[in-house]
């Protein structure tokens, strides 16, 4: 389908919510209604990292910039509708369960998404614990339990291949978004992925977008907005 939307991210990573707001921003003001398919993807730096000190973590990231990385982070939050004073998150947790339950719930995943980085970011809690991640999915009124998806290793093989995948064609980059068959990388402006959907809407089915790389080579203009 030429306009399928998915967001590529990394619960460890809040450029991730703030991605996915951008989007949502953009598919407004292009008119479109089409749904997000929620991509989370462990990067091989946040795989290594769970149960490390969360500001270590942004300090081999982002070095001396660490700081100013998390203020134009928090700035750009508080823009979007997104409460955040500070990173409230101590010790890294493992998002393995989240990310489980987030591609199991179709109904709700827009709103469980945010409630998953809500819980990490702004509350500090432990998503690696099956009992949060169960109350955040009875919130969201989701059918889905903690034993169930326990017990699902269909479900955790497919998310494993599927992570496999799409670290591929993103290159590892995170957050990551694909329009169609074309492919941005970071936490683009709306007016960007405005742009882009509204390309893709107008173009005839399978017509690359112009300006725009195809699969497996992600778009780094603007990069420095991530």
């Amino acid at each position: 389908m030429k306009n399928e939307i998915s967001l590529v991210f990394d619960f460890l990573d809040p450029w991730g919510w703030v991605a996915e707001r951008r989007l949502q921003v953009a598919m407004r003001k292009a008119g479109v209604t089409d749904p997000i398919t929620y991509l989370p993807c462990r990067s091989p730096l946040s795989r290594k990292a769970v149960g490390n000190h969360f500001g270590t973590y942004q300090q081999l990231r982002f070095g001396s910039q660490a700081a100013i990385y998390e203020k134009r982070l928090i700035a750009e939050a508080s823009s979007l509708g997104l409460a955040l004073d500070s990173l409230n998150v101590k010790t890294i947790p493992d998002p393995w369960i989240a990310m489980l339950a987030l591609t199991k719930e179709h109904r709700n995943a827009p709103a469980l998404f945010d409630a998953i980085y809500a819980a990490i970011f702004r509350d500090g809690r432990d998503v690696g614990d099956p009992h949060v991640v169960a109350e955040l999915l009875q919130s969201e009124s989701s059918d889905i339990t903690i034993q169930a998806l326990s017990k699902d290793s269909a479900a955790a093989d497919d998310l494993l291949k599927r992570e496999y995948a799409v670290a591929h064609w993103s290159n590892n980059l995170t957050p990551c978004i694909r329009i169609g068959e074309s492919v941005v990388s970071g936490a683009q402006p709306p007016s960007i992925l405005e742009q882009l959907l509204m390309t893709h809407a107008s173009a005839p089915a399978g017509a690359p977008s112009r300006g725009v790389r195809s699969v497996g080579r992600c778009v780094t203009r603007n990069i420095v907005e991530r």
